[in-house]
């Protein structure tokens, strides 16, 4: 790896820190050259973000968060009522976030005119 303590095309010292940060001076750009816009990135399908949220409240709808924090109970110190109530506040957490998660994609299809 060489580093580069001098730009190439100016001549002039590198500051230390722009040194520290780029030691090949991979970044330097050539001042006679145009600087262009980079490519737009691509728009992501709205269509399958609302889906893979819709997967993942319906997960968190379903039984299956249950089995995980039942599995805890045998493993657990703590008295079965006091396991239980822990057991039910996280099971109601997570439909109250399933539920913001569907209300958000409804929302977001309604304001663009989609179902």
């Amino acid at each position: 790896m060489k580093t580069m303590l001098f730009n190439p095309y100016t001549g002039t010292p590198r500051h230390p820190s722009d040194i520290a940060s780029d030691p090949e001076g991979i970044l330097l750009l050539d001042p006679d050259e145009p600087v262009r816009a980079a490519p737009t990135a691509v728009e992501p399908d709205e269509r399958a973000m609302a889906n893979e949220l819709i997967k993942v409240a319906a997960w968190l709808l379903s039984p299956e968060p249950r089995r995980k924090l039942a599995e805890l109970e045998d493993a657990t110190h703590i008295g079965h009522r006091q396991f239980h109530r822990a057991y039910e506040g996280t099971f109601e957490t997570l439909r109250l976030k399933a539920i913001e998660i569907r209300n958000f994609v409804d929302a977001a299809r309604a304001s663009k005119g989609t179902k």
